[in-house]
């Protein structure tokens, strides 16, 4: 039996949510807070060169489909991976943060407050990335614009998997 012969039949869905619950429950142990979702970073095909999409180990359009039944949603902002300290590089621009939002009030209005979303992200760049949010440029110019927005919309943004075979389910939000 090899991993193809579960395509399909939902194991990676099952095994992503078991780790999603894991991952919620540590961070409310660690941060003793519920931070009203889950945050993940994503790569986005319309940023991505056609080599880049290439070399994935999944079709990112793919990808995308499987995160979207799983209700995440496109965090509407201009997300960029920062580079850790004494590494050397850019950041990286062809990602973009999902968010899956449990309160259902964000839900409903498919956006959160822009200082609760700052405190989920600097929570994401001090423990994920091991970046100082304050220092770190790239940081400060996300969680810049996030305050200037006053919210973080997110987005069903199926558009950016066009092409893909895999179908996305209905969506009643």
């Amino acid at each position: 039996m090899s991993a193809k012969d579960f395509f399909r039949h939902g194991l990676g869905s099952i095994l992503v949510q078991k780790a999603i619950v894991e991952m919620e429950h540590i961070a409310k142990e660690i941060f003793h807070r519920n931070y009203g979702g889950t945050l993940i970073e994503v790569n986005d095909p319309t940023k991505m060169t056609r080599e880049q999409i290439e070399e994935d180990t999944i079709d990112p359009r793919h990808r995308l489909v499987f995160w979207f039944n799983l209700h995440f949603f496109e965090a509407d902002f201009g997300y960029a991976q920062p580079i850790k300290p004494g590494e050397e590089g850019e950041a990286v621009r062809y990602l973009m943060q999902m968010f899956r939002p449990e309160y259902k009030h964000w839900q409903k209005s498919m956006s959160i407050p822009a200082d609760e979303y700052s405190v989920i992200l600097r929570k994401f760049l001090e423990f994920g990335i091991e970046v100082n949010p304050d220092k770190e440029p790239e940081s400060i110019r996300m969680l810049s614009e996030i305050k200037s927005k006053g919210e973080v919309k997110l987005l069903y943004s199926v558009h950016k998997a066009k092409g893909a075979t895999s179908r996305i389910k209905a969506f009643s939000g």
